[in-house]
């Protein structure tokens, strides 16, 4: 059988050896700028004691038979451990959210939202891992491993009985294990209760995957489950569950399950030793024991946590509040942990103070810093003189996200949460100037206006607005994707636009808009001015700050591209920021950073001038194709990829390079018509998420582009031969993906047998299918589709079949 392929054979070839950084290095001076923390102790609280450690939406708790408590600090993606002495530490996670540490030491590691934990009979703490949608064991020796989910197989059906990092977890949410080391854990978003073997295989224990309530009385695995959250296994071996949505306990005993309890919202579960059953009823404010032929007991408690303790205790969380409590079998309870102030410090050392995500700063003309500690909903300063912090202002504010200071100390302040922006002035005093969607980044000129950043939370369009000396309010610049950083001269505005990956100036003037550093950006927030025009950009997506000087020429100011907590004491391009969001430039050159996530305020000392990596910026991007479908749309791993737009002649390709996430790919063809240029995507391309695409010329960088990766990408080339009912057929295409997805073949909707799949000889990328046309497949002109791990090639591929 012929077949046709849309194709362009290759003209040339280029295999590419050399690693060609997207980012050059540049020269450093001499004596690199160091950066240092300048405010915040952390949030860490480590070695505290139990009760004064700060403790960020606790979520999970378990004990194990020492006596420790171990806590999920889900807002902080970290996993605590409270012994018996009352101090806490950390045991995993290094408060920076993803994924990462496998096989390394547990403290080292990325978590993303810990939720439930458990420990066994021999120490090992099991932590759900809920953003990461996998489970996740720390040995005895602190090391950290998945023990189930991020395989790429559905679970249950054929894949019963599977290893468990072969299945895709949703959302693991709570876990229990046996004296046998049996692991139970619910999975809230696929309503199922599963169970790891101690041969590491996963089974269904509970629930279809289809959100519903029914199926009492008989098989487990034939019940409907509704969001399960909490789980306990009683002395028998008897699993309850929490079943949030259908608002009831359910108790599964030798497989078979049952409703125990109706009427609550149970998102976790403890027995104690008398056979007393503990829900947490966050939704109600409460935590209610029910007591085996007695009546039940409510404390006021709102918490989604419970755990039974070796000192048979029952320890349950309030979220809201950061606190762990301990009901004793008196039923009564105590603090146990958390408490601590998250606004701590005043009147010392700004180092050793507790902020709570600051997001914004602002320096007065002698040299003050001005926090707004968003969290803590609160304005801080730090005395410029003895570096002395204190709290300024509170009253009334709700989550502020932006400040400025005029030349005589009045502060303004985009008060978030109150959706308004207010003056308050040298002695206190508090005027609102404006009302707004989402107002989250404020600027005062030095005639009297204030500019301030809308989100546009209603109309989902941004825009900045002015207010003038005389209270005034006018629009300056509408139909903005989420402003947020603001900084003004006497000439010109410049600002951040989050969601469009833009930085721009605006002249006051003429209206002028120019776009800066464009291509470079990733999430850009926060801006500073200095008096020479150079301008200071932080970018949370690329986890640094770049300096775009009076040129438009753009190198990194700080932060290695990493996210985490590292470098105080060196030179600041070396160092970690995460999330770093507000700036503040002084007038001896000194750099502020609000790097949000590590809680602290860091100042890079004398950053005067160009300090680190030049960055190429880029007036345009690619067009990402798929090489059968040429439609744009996610890539996939081993895919062939088309490149429109790169404006490449033939002479070009054996000084063209080309990039996927810093990976080096191999060049496969020009099309000497378009100017498309074919690569294959790595097969090493693992993230599935936001990737980017470099090119390069003669050392030169074309272009960056960024662009959705995908497990698969299916696509087929067109068909033009006709075919009989029960013959085979040829398909080619691409975007298989990742290995051991499952793949299907359809012919008008009626299934067809997959004979072959292999690499298509002779063109990387390609894939070559043998399939046969079923018997049942009507006559005429069918679409043919090939599904890839759920995910279907394009429509408009047809066979004739007579």
């Amino acid at each position: 059988m012929r077949k046709v392929l849309a194709v362009f054979l290759p003209v040339a070839t280029v295999r590419i050896f050399l690693i060609f950084p997207a980012i050059y290095p540049g020269q450093l001076q001499a004596q690199a700028p160091i950066i240092e923390t300048y405010a915040g102790s952390g949030g860490n609280s480590d070695g505290a004691t139990a009760t004064s450690a700060i403790l960020r939406q606790v979520a999970g708790l378990a004990s194990d038979t020492s006596g420790n408590i171990y806590i999920a600090e889900t807002g902080a993606h970290r996993v605590r451990k409270m012994d018996r002495s009352g101090t806490v530490t950390t045991v995993a996670g290094n408060g920076v959210a993803g994924f990462a540490g496998d096989a390394g030491p547990a403290t080292a590691a990325r978590l993303n939202a810990p939720y439930g934990l458990a420990t066994d009979l021999s120490g090992n703490l099991y932590i759900a891992d809920l953003g990461n949608s996998r489970i996740r064991r720390v040995g005895l020796d602190g090391v950290i491993t998945t023990i189930a989910g991020g395989g790429t197989l559905a679970p249950g059906g054929t894949n019963e009985n599977a290893l468990a990092v072969t299945i895709v977890l949703k959302s693991p949410r709570n876990i229990a294990v046996t004296d046998a080391g049996v692991v139970y854990f619910s999975d809230f978003a696929l309503h199922r209760i599963f169970r790891i073997t101690t041969d590491g295989k996963l089974t269904t224990f509970a629930g279809t995957g289809v959100s519903g309530y029914s199926g009492d009385n008989a098989l487990a695995t034939n019940a409907k489950l509704s969001f399960p959250a909490g789980i306990a296994l009683d002395y028998q071996g008897a699993l309850y569950i929490a079943d949030s949505q259908n608002g009831a306990v359910r108790l599964v005993n030798q497989g078979v399950i049952s409703t125990v309890l109706k009427g609550v919202t149970p998102t976790a579960i403890a027995l104690d030793v008398t056979g007393s059953v503990f829900v947490a009823d966050p939704g109600a404010g409460v935590l209610t024991q029910y007591p085996p032929g007695a009546a039940k007991q409510i404390f006021p408690i709102a918490g989604s946590a419970l755990t039974r303790a070796s000192d048979l205790n029952i320890y349950a969380s309030d979220d809201a509040k950061g606190l762990v409590y301990r009901i004793n079998s008196a039923g009564a309870s105590s603090v146990a942990a958390g408490g601590g102030d998250p606004a701590g410090g005043d009147g010392a050392s700004a180092v050793t103070a507790a902020l709570n995500h600051p997001t914004a700063i602002a320096l007065d003309a002698v040299g003050n810093l001005f926090i707004a500690d968003r969290d803590n909903n609160r304005i801080r300063r730090v005395n410029a003189s003895d570096g002395v912090i204190t709290t300024v202002f509170s009253t009334g504010l709700s989550l502020p996200n932006g400040i400025s200071v005029d030349s005589t100390g009045n502060l303004y302040i985009a008060d978030t949460g109150n959706r308004r922006v207010v003056k308050v002035s040298t002695g206190g005093a508090l005027t609102v100037l404006a009302t707004g969607d989402l107002p989250v980044g404020v600027a005062a000129d030095t005639a009297g206006s204030v500019y301030f950043a809308d989100l546009g939370a209603a109309s989902g369009v941004g825009k900045i607005r002015k207010i003038d000396s005389a209270g005034a309010v006018t629009t300056v610049r509408d139909g903005l994707a989420s402003p947020r950083g603001l900084a003004v001269s006497k000439t010109a505005l410049y600002f951040t636009e989050e969601d469009a990956q833009r930085v721009s100036k605006l002249d006051l003037a003429s209206g002028t808009l120019t776009r800066l550093g464009a291509g470079v950006f990733s999430s850009p927030r926060g801006l500073a001015l200095a008096s020479n025009g150079t301008l200071w950009v932080s970018d949370v997506g690329r986890q640094q700050i770049m300096l775009v000087d009076s040129a438009g020429k753009v190198t990194v100011a700080a932060g290695t591209g990493s996210a985490g907590f590292s470098g105080d004491g060196g030179a600041a391009v070396n160092a970690k920021l995460n999330f770093p969001n507000g700036l503040a430039l002084n007038s001896a050159g000194d750099l502020f950073i609000a790097d949000l996530e590590n809680f602290r305020i860091r100042r890079v000392k004398g950053i005067v001038a160009p300090l680190g990596p030049a960055v190429d910026t880029v007036s345009g991007t690619l067009d990402v194709l798929n090489g059968a479908s040429l439609a744009s749309g996610p890539i996939a791993p081993g895919m062939l990829i088309e490149l429109g737009g790169t404006g490449l002649k033939t002479a070009d390709l054996p000084n063209t390079l080309a990039f996927v996430n810093s990976i080096p790919v191999q060049l496969l063809a020009l099309s000497p018509t378009t100017g498309n240029l074919q690569i294959q995507a790595p097969r090493s391309l693992v993230s599935i998420g936001t990737v980017r695409i470099s090119l390069f010329l003669n050392g030169t960088l074309l272009s960056n582009t960024d662009v959705s990766a995908a497990a698969s990408a299916p696509a087929l080339f067109p068909l033009s031969v006709p075919a009989a009912r029960g013959s085979v057929v040829a398909l080619f295409g691409t975007g298989l993906g990742l290995n051991d997805l499952p793949v299907t073949v359809s012919f008008a909707g009626v299934t067809g047998d997959v004979v072959s799949l292999d690499p298509a000889p002779g063109y990387p990328g390609l894939f070559q299918m043998n399939a046969k046309i079923p018997a049942s497949a009507p006559s005429g002109l069918l679409d043919v589709i090939v599904t890839v791990g759920g995910v279907a090639s394009q429509a408009g591929v047809q066979v004739t079949v007579n």
